[in-house]
């Protein structure tokens, strides 16, 4: 196994006063020092990455060797507290804007590529295939879906983020649970309200996520409007629906057969359509 601190040439084991004169010696054989390292360090195959995406490593000319991580995968996999989080955050948009202050014209050509209406339609058309190829193609894809999922379903729960919220958004209080209770939608409302006038329990604090398949291939998590606890059924409460919706629902029909469940989708007049 090569080491920096070896001074022998592994090619024709020629003592050497240190690496370095080891790397220019390399000349001698017709060899890089990439070459060099590739060969007697890691046996003619490129390291992957530390960070477990299978990705090989790049060649770091200022270290003589390959890189550890790719750039940017060192931190996959730690997670950051709050505090950190915002520590970061705010240290960077200070860093930001000292930057744009020094450097006025680089400040504006970043705000005229951000402005969506002085781009050329085929520049957007190239900016949205670039955007579609990296969330189906990258590995770093599903690692930030699962992140940006999460974030969502804590502010769901937290009431902070749902159809048309936080306009038409309603809290309401549980009789079973005396817990409050949010609804994202006036159907959700009117749909928890006559359940509470007929007695029959149901929650939207359920914690069941339901992975589902994306029509554009990608997996995601899909979240049932409520679940009747008497009976263990979960519903769904729509003013109208898409393919995506049918995408969960099929999901969500297999969750609970797996599960001997129930799984009702209640739909607005407007649909034609009751129950699914």
């Amino acid at each position: 196994m090569l080491t920096k601190i070896d001074e022998i040439c592994k090619e024709c084991n020629t003592k050497f006063e240190s690496y370095e004169f080891v790397l220019r010696h390399l000349r001698c054989h017709k060899m890089t020092a990439k070459e060099y390292v590739l060969k007697w360090k890691y046996n003619g195959s490129v390291p992957l990455c530390a960070c477990g995406c299978n990705r090989e490593n790049r060649w770091n000319v200022a270290l003589k060797d390959f890189t550890r991580f790719i750039h940017g995968h060192h931190a996959y996999g730690r997670v950051k507290s709050d505090e950190e989080k915002a520590k970061i955050g705010k240290k960077n948009s200070i860093n930001m804007k000292k930057f744009m202050e020094r450097h006025p014209d680089v400040a504006k050509k970043k705000i005229e590529r951000m402005n969506i209406f002085s781009k050329t339609p085929e520049a957007i058309k190239k900016q949205s295939e670039s955007v579609r190829r990296f969330w189906a193609e990258s590995p770093l894809a599903p690692i930030l879906r699962e992140e940006a999922s999460q974030r969502a379903i804590k502010l769901l729960a937290e009431n902070k983020i749902g159809p048309q919220a936080p306009f038409k958004r309603e809290t309401l209080i549980s009789p079973w649970t005396g817990e409050e209770e949010h609804m994202h939608s006036s159907w959700e409302s009117i749909f928890f309200q006559t359940c509470v006038e007929r007695k029959y329990e149901v929650t939207k604090n359920h914690g069941i996520t339901i992975p589902y398949v994306h029509p554009d291939g990608t997996t995601r998590n899909y979240i049932p409007d409520f679940f009747g606890r008497e009976d263990r059924v979960l519903y769904e409460v729509k003013g109208r629906h898409d393919e995506v919706d049918d995408a969960k629902w099929y999901a969500a029909r297999d969750y609970c057969d797996r599960m001997g469940w129930g799984f009702v989708v209640m739909l607005s007049p407007e649909e034609n359509i009751q129950f699914l």
